[in-house]
């Protein structure tokens, strides 16, 4: 198969897309490198981060692991939340006028 330039090319396998897409959207300890949240429900309009949320839950042992409460969660990196991602369309303020 040619390319565009006249180049020869092979097609991408299944394995090779998976593989590919599962090293853009995962780091190497395979959390998340972008809100998974943002694709589901939306971004949010303005400057919201996740840190300001309601449903933003942290566990703590040796260290803090922030979890959202939309998504599953479980034990291991992959459901772990980050707090400066942008927020999602389930975004609910904290109250802070306690």
């Amino acid at each position: 198969m040619k390319d565009l330039f006249g180049n020869n090319t092979t097609p991408e396998t299944k394995k090779q897309h998976q593989k590919r897409l599962r090293k853009e959207l995962y780091n190497a300890d395979g959390s998340c490198k972008y809100n998974p949240m943002v694709g589901w429900y939306g971004l949010l309009e303005g400057d919201h981060k996740c840190k300001e949320c309601i449903y933003l839950c942290c566990s703590e042992s040796s260290k803090k692991y922030y979890k959202c409460r939309w998504r599953k969660c479980s034990r291991s990196p992959s459901t772990d939340h980050r707090v400066n991602w942008p927020a999602c369309g389930k975004f609910e303020p904290k109250n802070t006028n306690l």
